[in-house]
């Protein structure tokens, strides 16, 4: 499943794409899942990244869109907790798997601390989507990744050259006028939308 994504992307060539069809077509499942897994292994592990993060956004979206249909219906803290108990309930079979041995670890307060600041920051995403128009969280929540760099500075002590550093200040212009502070005009959710942002950052460094 991983590995189309490579081939997907390989389909953007119109010259590849009737020899990579024709090349699929006569294998068996087995043949054709083993020659998937082959190209996406081939990837580098940042064109990996990528694409995993292009398909989290991608579904990220998807849930942002019924968190927007349902919120008129149920409260956020609702929202949030009947998909963090989806989840749990999802990866009930992995815990089985793993056993007590397996998920032992001797971080256990940082987890829970990690946890706890990944569930604040969903729910402050939900209010934000729900109680602000879509177009305008989405743009809030591309906002993580410029605090994510900063934050990863501070704990990770990572080196972080002179144009991601000009990136990332201009990232934060476009906050700053998203959020407009000082405006008369300014959305009290568009300071939710930001710390949600950064407690994302935060939880995200932590892993």
């Amino acid at each position: 499943m991983v590995g189309l994504l490579s081939v997907l992307v390989q389909l953007g060539n119109p010259l590849q794409s009737s020899s990579i069809f024709c090349q699929y077509s006569h294998m068996s499942l087995f043949t054709v899942l083993s020659r998937l897994t082959s190209h996406w292994a081939g990837l580098s592990g940042n064109f990996q990244g990528i694409l995993w993060l292009s398909l989290g956004a991608f579904l990220y979206a998807i849930v942002d869109v019924f968190v927007k249909t349902t919120g008129g219906g149920f409260d956020p803290l609702q929202i949030s907790l009947f998909r963090y108990s989806i989840g749990f309930i999802i990866l009930i079979p992995s815990f089985v798997k793993l056993g007590c041995k397996g998920l032992k670890t001797d971080y256990f307060k940082l987890h829970i601390f990690r946890m706890s600041l990944a569930f604040t920051a969903q729910l402050g995403v939900f209010y934000t989507v729900i109680y602000m128009p879509l177009a305008d969280a989405t743009a809030f929540m591309f906002s993580k990744p410029l605090f994510t760099t900063v934050v990863a500075v501070f704990m990770l002590s990572e080196v972080v050259n002179g144009r991601r550093w000009l990136a990332t200040l201009v990232g934060f212009g476009g906050v700053l006028l998203m959020v407009r502070p000082g405006s008369e005009s300014m959305d009290p959710f568009a300071l939710i939308a930001v710390g949600s942002a950064v407690t994302f950052a935060v939880a995200n460094v932590l892993i």
